[in-house]
């Protein structure tokens, strides 16, 4: 199981951008949760980040510097927290950060009790912005196996609307590892 990349709103939850004081226009928070609402949740969000409303309302520098880190939870037992991004890593101004290869998890139980909280915070000059933590379950585990590629999991109900998407890869194991 990997962490591939997330999709993040256009600001905090407060209206303003990640790293200004502009305020998100009404027009792309209603085009935001349009999309949402819409049968595809994640084009139509990615469409409404990529749209000019947006990118005439902000400058690419408002956008977040995330970073953050994952920690798996099997059977009730906690394991160790590892870096998607550490904070002198941070994916700059991006919608849309995607980590890198360097770590998965192996040996997951996916069809038991399984939760992998994901946090993600903003690079800040001074002081940092969470952007939000999320849960991933055995649920989302299981369909993104079966999906067969990357899986986009909707978690903005779990983060104030911060975080949209988280998306995963899940490859079934063969043979020992």
């Amino acid at each position: 199981m990997q962490i591939v990349d997330a999709i993040i709103a256009p600001g905090k939850a407060d209206g303003t951008a990640w790293d200004g004081t502009v305020t998100i226009p009404n027009s792309v928070l209603n085009a935001l949760g349009t999309a949402l609402a819409g049968g595809d949740p994640v084009g139509g969000s990615l469409a409404v980040l990529a749209g000019p409303d947006l990118n005439n309302a902000i400058s690419s520098l408002d956008k977040p510097d995330a970073y953050g880190w994952a920690q798996a939870t099997t059977f009730g037992v906690s394991g160790d927290e590892y870096w998607l991004a550490q904070p002198s890593e941070a994916v700059q101004d991006n919608y849309m950060p995607t980590w890198p290869e360097t770590w998965r998890y192996v040996n997951i139980p996916i069809d038991s009790d399984v939760r992998i909280l994901v946090t993600l915070t903003d690079s800040d000059l001074v002081n940092d912005d969470p952007i939000g933590a999320a849960e991933i379950n055995s649920t989302h585990l299981m369909s993104a196996l079966a999906a067969q590629t990357k899986y986009e999991v909707r978690v903005d109900d779990q983060t104030d609307g911060q975080i949209l998407f988280i998306g995963i890869s899940v490859v079934q194991q063969s043979g020992l590892m």
